[in-house]
């Protein structure tokens, strides 16, 4: 049996776009190489903002019903520097939309988007690995390992979604570009003590960027970005510790905070893939684009990816691997990913900056911003993923 589309890496990335394409009724595998997690996984601190053009996909997707208990709305963005007057706040209202976005449990994002794929019909192979891929005639074949053996399995389409060291990335002979940001996000949920409902706050200190986004019960997802040099410190200071440097870097704003879930730490690397199409194959994800957390765009940009992906397949439903439905993906993403690469690591450089004149001009370009109307608007569409147009068709509310 050949299948339309093999996906390798049963991630958040890897699994949406197994869904999208199945949701086309296209013969669809996931291959993941860890095993499967419990079905209901305790909270391990992370949230995932989604942009509303993230929104609009799980919408189409037929996903939101299943995550909108769990998410909360953002209706508003407060941007500031520690110990400055200068700051830039961006309400939904201004945008005339309902919400800016959503946060999310990212433990309930991966149960429901599984959760669908199982009742759309994803073949899944967990755990299972991939030993090598070649080309032959119309398809590609994949030799994968499971429990029981070695199978191949014949694809139009071969999606690598394995992740920022992606193996398949590199089999496919594309290079990619990595950045080692020297940082780490410390990230952990807490309960404050005086909450500002629907508010995300962005928050550049001496330190490092610290965010914090909105959850359910008067809690907040908190990310703090520190230099990497510092890791055996911050661990040192341990969950009440890291909590105190983090009230005292929000000047008091939020209250006492106590933890709703440990701390913990993810280094930070970043990657781009000089090329993010190969014969037959597309690359997903963190091995087409790792992104710096700051802005929270690293993954609305890949479900915008899937969105147009799913759109590329199904304009070719004969054969969703062909050069023409990759070439149409390939320029169809060019500007989109370029311009939020752009927009994120001007973001990042703007919070690694440390010199006497950073904090001063940094508060000078946020009360710019808060003052230039226009500027903040446009500034807002692109954290929303509603900027450049022409938005993908999932995007715009069509439904698979």
């Amino acid at each position: 049996m050949t299948r339309d589309a093999v996906v390798v890496g049963g991630a958040l990335a890897g699994s949406l776009a197994a869904l999208a394409l199945t949701r086309l009724e296209f013969a669809v595998a996931l291959v993941e190489a860890r095993p499967a997690p419990p079905r209901k996984a305790g909270s391990d601190g992370r949230s995932i903002s989604l942009s509303l053009a993230s929104v609009r996909v799980m919408e189409s997707l037929g996903l939101w019903s299943a995550l909108s208990a769990e998410a909360t709305p953002i209706t508003a963005v407060h941007v500031s520097e520690a110990g400055r007057f200068g700051h830039m706040k961006l309400s939904a209202n201004d945008m005339n939309v309902a919400a800016l976005g959503q946060v999310v449990p990212a433990e309930a994002l991966m149960a429901a988007i599984n959760e669908a794929g199982a009742n759309a019909g994803v073949e899944s192979l967990c755990p299972a690995e991939v030993a090598e891929t070649v080309c032959a005639a119309c398809v590609r074949n994949i030799k994968v390992r499971t429990g029981g053996g070695e199978e191949i399995l014949s694809t139009r389409l071969l999606v690598a979604a394995d992740g920022a060291g992606s193996g398949l990335r590199e089999e496919l002979g594309i290079c990619a570009r990595e950045q080692d940001y020297q940082a780490s996000a410390w990230v952990m949920t807490a309960h404050v003590a005086h909450p500002q409902p629907g508010v995300a706050f962005e928050r550049f200190t001496s330190e490092g960027t610290l965010a914090f986004l909105p959850r359910a019960g008067n809690t907040m997802g908190v990310v703090w970005t520190l230099p990497s040099r510092r890791d055996e410190e911050i661990a040192l200071l341990g969950t009440a510790g890291f909590l105190e440097r983090v009230e005292k870097a929000m000047g008091g704003r939020l209250g006492a905070m106590k933890p709703t879930a440990p701390l913990r730490h993810f280094p930070l690397t970043g990657v781009s893939a000089r090329k993010q199409t190969a014969e037959r194959a597309v690359v997903l994800g963190n091995a087409a684009h790792a992104l710096h957390p700051v802005a929270a765009q690293g993954f609305n940009l890949t479900v915008r990816d899937v969105a147009v992906l799913a759109e590329c397949a199904g304009g070719n439903r004969e054969d969703i691997g062909s050069r023409s439905v990759l070439e149409r993906y390939r320029q169809a993403r060019r500007r989109d990913q370029a311009r939020t690469q752009a927009f994120t690591g001007t973001a990042r450089r703007l919070g690694d900056w440390q010199s006497p004149l950073a904090s001063p001009l940094r508060a000078t370009g946020l009360l710019a911003c808060e003052l230039l109307r226009p500027l903040a608007r446009e500034c807002a569409r692109q954290g929303m993923g509603l900027s450049p147009a022409p938005l993908p068709a999932l995007v715009r509310g069509a439904r698979l």
